[in-house]
């Protein structure tokens, strides 16, 4: 099977899904990366690299009748949590990127490493962002974007209350 057949092949039904949860958020993503590059550091790489194998380590696969799914912590989402407490705060739109691509790029690695031995088929690639707006790969960079805005706000907030004593 081509890359053409497979992609031509793909029901209606994952394109809807995977446009809300795949495709849209990439661009976004890109974009974020592109437009604010200063803001990428080593260190930064380094904690989405990180983040990432945390992420493919704690991936646990379920399996029913109808579907095979991967359950994976968001550890990106969880070390901004903590970079918050600890007075850290990136970007908003850097935060969404960064925690969008650590988990895609753990999504498409556990997907990889559990169907891609062996096959010269593509198919198992459908499952990434398979759940549609329900997936971690909207909900969680979605929610790491709310996380820093609400980290600024605080501070901002705070800062006002402490600089009028």
């Amino acid at each position: 099977m081509t890359f053409y057949d497979w992609f031509l092949g793909i029901g209606p039904e994952w394109w809807l899904g995977a446009w809300g949860s795949v495709v849209l958020p990439t661009l976004i993503s890109v974009w974020v990366v592109c437009s604010s590059r200063p803001a990428w550091t080593p260190s930064l790489c380094l904690l989405m690299v990180v983040t990432a194998v945390a992420s493919i380590l704690s991936g646990e696969w379920k399996q029913d009748a109808e579907s095979t799914s991967l359950h994976l912590l968001p550890v990106f989402f969880i070390a901004l949590a903590f970079m918050g407490y600890w007075k850290t705060q990136m970007s908003p739109g850097v935060a969404y990127a960064a925690c969008f691509l650590s988990l895609l790029s753990a999504d498409v690695t556990s997907a990889v490493l559990a169907f891609g031995h062996g096959t010269a088929s593509l198919s198992y690639l459908t499952g990434v962002g398979g759940a549609g707006l329900k997936d971690g790969l909207f909900v969680f960079p979605l929610m790491s974007f709310l996380l820093e805005l609400y980290v600024g706000w605080r501070w901002k907030t705070r800062k006002m209350k402490t600089d009028s004593l």
